[in-house]
C-alpha cells in the first residue's frame, strides 16, 4: 500500500503532464472519445446539470454534431432529450 505522502506527491508530479505537456497530446486530431473526455474535464460531469426537460443530465451533446473543441458547443441532456434531438436533427436514425 502507498503511504498517502508519496500518493499525494505522484498527484503533483502528474498535473505537470496534463494537456499539451502529455506525451500522448494530439491538440486539434483528438478522436470522438478524447473530445467528450476534453470537455468532461473542462465542464464537468453532466451528472451535476438539469436538462431542460427537468430530469438529471447524463450526456454531454454536442449542439450541431462537428464535435469542436469548444466547451460552449455542448449541453447538457438526459438521454431521452440526446436521442430526440439527435433524431429530430438528423443524426441518428431508426433501425430498420
Amino acid at each position: 500500500m502507498v503511504p498517502d505522502e508519496a500518493r499525494k506527491r505522484q498527484g503533483e508530479k502528474m498535473k505537470r503532464f496534463k494537456g499539451e505537456k502529455c506525451w500522448n497530446w494530439k491538440g486539434d486530431n483528438v478522436g470522438y472519445g478524447g473530445r467528450h473526455r476534453r470537455i468532461i474535464r473542462i465542464k464537468g460531469s453532466p451528472k451535476g446539470f438539469i436538462c431542460s426537460c427537468g430530469k438529471k443530465a447524463i450526456h454531454w451533446s454536442n449542439i450541431n454534431h462537428k464535435y469542436s473543441l469548444n466547451p460552449d458547443d455542448y449541453i447538457a441532456r438526459c438521454m431521452s432529450c440526446h436521442e430526440r434531438y439527435d433524431f429530430k436533427m438528423g443524426f441518428r436514425h431508426h433501425k430498420k
